[in-house]
C-alpha cells in the first residue's frame, strides 16, 4: 500500500484532499465526528447506502450479502444515515 501524506491548510490545520474520492488512498477515518452503524438485523440489503456513499466506505460481500462499513475510510458524512432508516449515527467521543 502506498502511503500518501495529507497536506494541511495553513494555520487552520484542516486536512486537505485535493483529489475527489481519494479516501481509499488515505486513512481519513480519523476525521469522523459521527460513526454510522448498520442495524444488520433489520437491514434488507437493498444496497442504497452503498450507492450513495461518496467514499466507497460501505462494502457488500457477494457470498452472503453482508453489508459493512470500513471505518478506516468512513468520514462520517451522514449521507448513508439520511438514505437508509436502518443506519444510525452516534457522536464519537
Amino acid at each position: 500500500m502506498k502511503i500518501i501524506n495529507i497536506s494541511y491548510d495553513g494555520e487552520s490545520g484542516v486536512p486537505v484532499i485535493r483529489e475527489p474520492a481519494s479516501a481509499l488512498k488515505n486513512n481519513t477515518g480519523t476525521w469522523r465526528v459521527f460513526r454510522p452503524t448498520i442495524d444488520s438485523d433489520r437491514c434488507v440489503r437493498c444496497g442504497k447506502c452503498w450507492v450513495f456513499c461518496p467514499e466507497g466506505a460501505i462494502h457488500i460481500d457477494d457470498d452472503d450479502e453482508d453489508i459493512w462499513i470500513d471505518y478506516d475510510h468512513c468520514k462520517g458524512c451522514g449521507i448513508c444515515v439520511n438514505e437508509c432508516r436502518f443506519i444510525t449515527a452516534q457522536r464519537e467521543v
